[in-house]
């Protein structure tokens, strides 16, 4: 896996995870056995019983003035601002701000010669909706195309101190072509509203690029990533599986030269056994023998 020091800061990673020790005083060879997935399970359980709590709806809904008599289409609004879902600060002031802001109107100015209109963002009481910088939220679309209208609504953010004007920005699509004064309200979506578009959203997230896009990474997706690492653990696998079998291959040979060498073969060493007492039967025999002839010369005497 590798080394690392206490002093790595950031701690050094492993596989995908790291290890921060802190505490008490560590002594040379103290051991921590590490099972990160081990509680994972336990963690699981369910956060939401009722399935109006599920937020399936985009935040923002356009609608089409009812007196409007151009031929002028539009997309859905995107909120392209996101907060920090773990500061709470951050996301409430986000919040708030949509809340405070909304309904908006968008009103289309009269169209040139050229083909460009203008168009101004109001808010309920008809006053201009003013950016971070304080000034009225505007710009000019060309009649006849697909015109990508962004608006930045400008609120107050808390987090910072003193707090700070900041903008949370808005996305649609301008087509066709208005007339003066046709609108498009923009609100806060309605409760029990058949929009799923945010949990259309979340079904995206399956093949949208959202890992690995840190310093200027491509990235990929959920399920590319998902396929990737049981690629790359089964590819371990099988190598640490390859690498058992060739050591133990390695291990078998180099048992069999030293045994070859020094080895001692029960087999052949009863085989010698055998063989020497044979050879002491037939020595024994012939000193019996020469015994025997001495005897008889002697007390033929």
């Amino acid at each position: 896996m590798g080394a690392g020091s206490l002093a790595d800061n950031p701690p050094k990673q492993f596989e995908g995870f790291s290890v921060s020790l802190n505490g008490n005083t560590l002594a040379a060879g103290d051991s921590f056995k590490v099972i990160p997935t081990r509680t994972g399970a336990a963690g699981i359980s369910v956060a939401l019983t009722d399935a109006k709590d599920i937020a399936a709806a985009a935040p923002l809904t356009a609608t089409a003035g009812s007196s409007n008599s151009g031929t002028g289409g539009f997309t859905q609004p995107v909120l392209n601002t996101k907060s920090d879902i773990y500061d709470s600060t951050q996301t409430a002031d986000l919040r708030n701000a949509l809340k405070s802001s909304t309904p908006m109107k968008l009103v289309m100015g009269a169209a040139n010669s050229s083909g460009v209109q203008s168009y101004t963002l109001i808010n309920a009481s008809g006053g201009a909706v003013l950016d971070q910088n304080g000034n009225a939220v505007g710009g000019s679309i060309i009649q006849g195309q697909a015109n990508t209208v962004k608006l930045n609504v400008g609120y107050t953010d808390t987090t910072t101190t003193p707090s700070s004007k900041t903008a949370f920005e808005l996305q649609m699509t301008i087509s066709g072509s208005p007339v003066a004064n046709d609108t498009f309200s923009i609100g806060m979506t309605g409760g029990g509203s058949s929009d799923n578009r945010n949990a259309l959203a979340v079904a995206g997230l399956q093949t949208a690029k959202t890992v690995g896009v840190i310093n200027g990474g491509v990235g990929t997706s959920l399920s590319g990533a998902y396929a990737s690492t049981v690629s790359v653990v089964g590819t371990l696998a099988s190598q640490s599986k390859n690498d058992v079998t060739a050591t133990a291959a390695v291990v078998s040979q180099a048992k069999s030269s030293r045994d070859s060498v020094s080895g001692v073969s029960l087999d052949e060493e009863a085989s010698n056994l055998i063989k020497y007492q044979q050879y002491y039967t037939a020595s024994s025999q012939i000193i019996k023998a020469a015994q025997t002839i001495f005897s008889t010369l002697i007390n033929s005497l």
